[in-house]
């Protein structure tokens, strides 16, 4: 028996062919229930939704940077350039789960801070006249974003290993 989620909410059930018996059973339906489940583990819906709305501004305001761009190609891979460090830090939460308590709230925190820094920057960008060419501020932000992150990251990483081998004794 196999069933899609949503949150909490079941959207398809369906039955398997197949015999399994006892604890295999209960095993398999388990191993559906959580491969099958959407958002996926790790993560909920208004995180996802968070990311699209965020992601979506940011297109948003890349193609009306680039709308007089004739190179469709070139917007295309600015838009995927643009997205990355949001679609990095959402892969971080779902792969998360493992992490210790202080490198997830660290990661939370990155996940909160990136997206609404460089939607302002996008913002103030389109807003505010500048002297460089059009989409110029969507090159380096990402970048930026990347270098955040991963700095962030690895510095509650870090201390979250000392405080790990202080707590063991070591």
């Amino acid at each position: 028996m196999r069933r899609l989620l949503l949150g909490n909410q079941e959207l398809v059930h369906w039955r398997d062919s197949g015999p399994l018996e006892g604890a295999g059973r209960k095993a398999a339906r388990n191993s559906i229930q959580n491969h099958h489940r959407w958002p996926p583990a790790g993560t909920n819906l208004a995180t996802w939704a968070y990311a699209v709305a965020i992601d979506m501004g940011a297109v948003g305001l890349l193609v009306r940077a680039t709308n007089r761009n004739p190179s469709q190609l070139m917007v295309v891979l600015l838009a995927i350039w643009v997205v990355s460090p949001f679609m990095g830090l959402l892969w971080s939460s779902i792969v998360s789960n493992g992490w210790s308590v202080l490198t997830r709230v660290t990661l939370y925190g990155v996940m909160l801070v990136v997206p609404l820094s460089c939607l302002a920057i996008y913002v103030a960008d389109a807003i505010w006249p500048r002297t460089s060419p059009g989409p110029f501020v969507f090159i380096p932000v990402p970048a930026a974003s990347w270098l955040f992150g991963a700095f962030v990251g690895l510095a509650a990483a870090l201390i979250s290993g000392r405080r790990s081998r202080r707590a063991n004794g070591a």
